[in-house]
């Protein structure tokens, strides 16, 4: 059974739903947008844990030539919360 969805973007994505975050539902979350304004990354960290320190699970999107999604992946290809979110881009995805 899927878990229950954590957020739905209505605007330009009006079937994306995402349905998975790490098991733990950690309290904060982060995003990052491109220049079409969708997101390529989202991140999940407990409560009070800085972008700048370890402790956050990061999920990167991605889409093909024409906006559609195509893959989610996990930094590190870990749900774990070991990632530093200002360090997304650099990261490994899997």
């Amino acid at each position: 059974m899927a878990s229950p969805a954590l957020f739905t973007l209505d605007n330009n994505y009006p079937n994306f739903t995402v349905t998975d975050c790490p098991p733990q539902r950690p309290t904060q979350k982060a995003y990052d947008y491109n220049g079409s304004g969708a997101i390529i990354y989202i991140g999940w960290a407990a409560s009070g844990i800085a972008t700048s320190a370890a402790g956050w699970a990061i999920k990167q999107l991605v889409y093909n030539g024409s906006g559609q999604l195509t893959q989610e992946l996990w930094a590190n290809g870990s749900t774990g919360e070991t990632n530093i979110w200002n360090n997304r881009t650099s990261l490994s995805y899997s």
